[in-house]
């Protein structure tokens, strides 16, 4: 662990797709947990684009290896002094999922700005189709901004940063 704390620092990316997580995330020292890296390796695996990865049934097996290749990075994360979440963190409870991993660690927020802007995510994620066959429907990308809670120091971070 840290040397100055004797803790971990983990570190929770927050906003939708397209806002520029895991663009900003290649900056950050550590440890990183990506779902969409995992999602990505196994589409290139079985030859099948994003999209129709979450068109599989939960119950598919593609689907069940994602979640096991996700928990098994959660546990080889707790080896780490730095843990990058690079999700999309959008609610409470999902935050609180990710931080009940690492009990008695410091926990920092990092919100990107652009995340309040519905009509340049939509373009994002249009362009996104084109370069890397990397769609989210503007349906479930509405849904996602609706859902969206802005973090706060009562959830338990020390640090809430806006980039």
């Amino acid at each position: 662990m840290s040397s100055e704390h004797n803790q971990q620092q983990i570190t929770l990316l927050i906003g939708p797709p397209g806002c520029g997580k895991s663009t900003f995330a290649k900056k950050l020292h550590g440890f990183h947990i990506s779902s969409d890296t995992i999602v990505e390796r196994l589409c290139r695996q079985h030859h099948i684009n994003y999209r129709q990865f979450f068109e599989l049934a939960t119950n598919h097996p593609i689907r069940i290896r994602h979640q096991h290749l996700f928990q098994k990075r959660i546990a080889q994360s707790k080896h780490h002094d730095l843990v990058v979440w690079d999700l999309t963190n959008l609610t409470r409870s999902d935050r609180q999922r990710a931080i009940g991993y690492y009990p008695g660690a410091q926990y920092i927020a990092i919100c990107f700005k652009n995340s309040d802007n519905p009509a340049y995510l939509r373009e994002v994620n249009h362009n996104r189709q084109q370069a890397e066959q990397k769609f989210i429907p503007d349906t479930v990308l509405d849904d996602m901004l609706r859902r969206y809670q802005a973090p706060t120091k009562a959830e338990g971070f020390s640090d809430i940063i806006s980039v």
